[in-house]
């Protein structure tokens, strides 16, 4: 195989994982190194951009790389959030269009997708292999192969963008905006996350320190975790029971501007839903986007800071909550309008809960509907981590 032997690891769930690989590949470095590569798909170890991420932080060698592919039925934003933050750690990419499940596309049908992530991967040595063409049929590879050389060449699409590079994601100014350059979060990063009773989760707002028990704790622990003994970033939790957009503005200033984070993670929206079907309370959607808009906005004129939007989300508990999708859903439309118009990374929340929801009741993850069970929070700290970005050494150790 040449020079640089090349094994595939397909680590199985319930293998042992006590096995050790030298970080030089064996213990004679004079011979050649062999170059590992972990799977990343369903039924592996490596099946999420966590779990990918976990395995790579304990292995810890150089020679220890990974593939990449669109997770099945994640929308292509999802998909290219997660392959962000593992860019730097691909060796390539198993090209193919899937949709819906496995349903077997010409790659030009998601050729948006490949060009966005081809874009990404520019300059890291990473590889693209046609791994699948419609219908297995030979005739077609011709014409795929020639889709992929072109989505090599191509610029993503403005939607996709946020995820190539700094320089291709233009903000409202038409300038590159500064906030992407670093798809990692440093040891000296100070993550905000401000919204409602999720956010909040119990937090004890006397105790500046205080984290509650929820996704936002879930995220802080990870990144101590990976900190190699470290404090990690710095943590604020925000959240406030019971808050819609307005209250978020009222207090925006003090409890966000003033702290001068370097990631601001805002969570809101399912309050200004629920307010209507409880108490009569509307809060029409075009107020809620304009007001979520200038929240965003003055923040990025305010501050150097990335921008973070968790999606509302709502398991329906009983037939009464079914109704509330009328509103939520254009709310939560109105909130991926309001982040792309203002350069934020999105967590689709309503995406993960929903598909985990698929494998087990939902009450598993939302006994209410709206506020999660510890399995639920772990799910959105898993998608904010693999959406944002994992930890990345400090340059000052």
């Amino acid at each position: 195989m040449g020079g640089r032997d090349r094994i595939a690891v397909h680590p199985a769930r319930g293998a042992a994982r006590d096995r050790e690989l030298p970080a030089g590949g064996g213990p004679d470095r004079r011979g050649p190194r062999t170059a590992a590569r972990a799977e990343f798909h369903g039924g592996t170890l490596t099946d999420t951009v966590a779990s990918t991420a976990r395995l790579l932080d304990e292995v810890d060698a150089d020679n220890v790389r990974t593939y990449w592919q669109p997770p099945l039925d994640t929308p292509a934003e999802e998909a290219l959030a997660g392959l962000a933050s593992l860019a730097d750690r691909v060796c390539a990419v198993r090209a193919f269009s899937w949709w819906p499940g496995n349903n077997r596309l010409p790659l030009a049908d998601r050729s948006d997708l490949w060009a966005a992530a081809l874009g990404l991967l520019a300059g890291r040595g990473a590889e693209a292999l046609l791994e699948f063409v419609p219908g297995d049929d030979p005739a077609v590879l011709t014409r795929e192969a020639a889709t992929l050389r072109a989505c090599a060449g191509r610029t993503p699409p403005p939607a996709y963008r946020s995820h190539r590079t700094p320089a291709d994601h233009q903000g409202r100014s038409g300038a590159p905006d500064v906030r992407t350059a670093d798809m990692h979060i440093n040891n000296d990063d100070t993550l905000l996350f401000i919204g409602d009773s999720i956010t909040d989760a119990g937090r004890d707002r006397t105790d500046p320190a205080s984290l509650g028990t929820g996704y936002v704790h879930e995220i802080a622990q990870t990144l101590r975790d990976r900190a190699d003994g470290g404090p990690g970033p710095r943590v604020i939790n925000k959240g406030i029971n019971g808050n819609r957009v307005y209250d978020l503005e009222t207090r925006w200033t003090a409890d966000v501007i003033d702290h001068r984070p370097t990631v601001v993670t805002v969570k809101i929206g399912i309050n200004d839903t629920w307010r209507r079907y409880d108490h009569g309370v509307l809060s029409p959607v075009d107020m809620f986007e304009a007001c979520l808009d200038r929240l965003l906005a003055d923040t990025a004129r305010e501050l150097s800071a990335r921008l973070v939007v968790i999606t509302p989300f709502l398991l329906p508990a009983g037939p009464d909550q079914e109704s509330w999708f009328e509103d939520l859903t254009p709310r939560t439309e109105a909130v991926l309008r309001a982040a792309g118009n203002n350069g934020a990374q999105v967590v689709r929340a309503d995406l993960v809960v929903t598909r985990a929801a698929q494998d087990r009741e939902p009450a598993e993850l939302a006994p209410d509907g709206v506020h999660p069970s510890r399995l639920g929070h772990r799910l959105i700290a898993d998608a904010w981590l693999a959406a944002v970005g994992s930890a990345a050494p400090d340059p000052r150790s």
